[in-house]
């Protein structure tokens, strides 16, 4: 009986050496709030705009996934209101490390807005899934 009690305090003992050891930190909403997303440049071409937006990791996490996108507002009287229809960025990358800075971009065609008066195409949203 005194050998299977050992056995089960070491077990224990392991246990708690284990989780207490853990790297895994909890992400704050301060952390969130230190990852910077900016429209850097909006540049009309000669089939649509290219938009070129910085990502900034300023905080103490590692950013497994990410996505980003970019809509246009619509207009109505008096205001915008928001878009489900959203463009993925491009040149995105997995585990963005403390510290990095992403240039990423999205073109959008000229068929998308031509025409079209009801979006704003001047103040993009910038949206992103972390």
């Amino acid at each position: 009986m005194g050998r299977k009690l050992f056995f089960i305090f070491i077990v224990i003992l392991c246990l708690i050496t284990i989780v207490s050891c853990s790297n895994n930190k909890e992400v704050t909403s301060e952390d969130i709030a230190n990852i910077r997303l900016e429209l850097k440049e909006q540049k009309e071409e000669l089939n649509g705009i290219l938009y070129t937006l910085r990502l900034q990791n300023k905080s103490r996490q590692i950013i497994v996934q990410n996505n980003v996108y970019l809509s246009f507002p619509i207009k109505v009287v008096n205001e915008t209101r928001g878009n489900d229809f959203k463009i993925e960025a491009k040149n995105n990358k997995l585990n963005i490390k403390p510290g990095e800075e992403l240039l990423l971009t999205v073109f959008t065609p000229k068929e998308m807005y031509k025409g079209n008066n009801n979006i704003d195409i001047t103040e993009p949203d910038i949206v992103r899934d972390i």
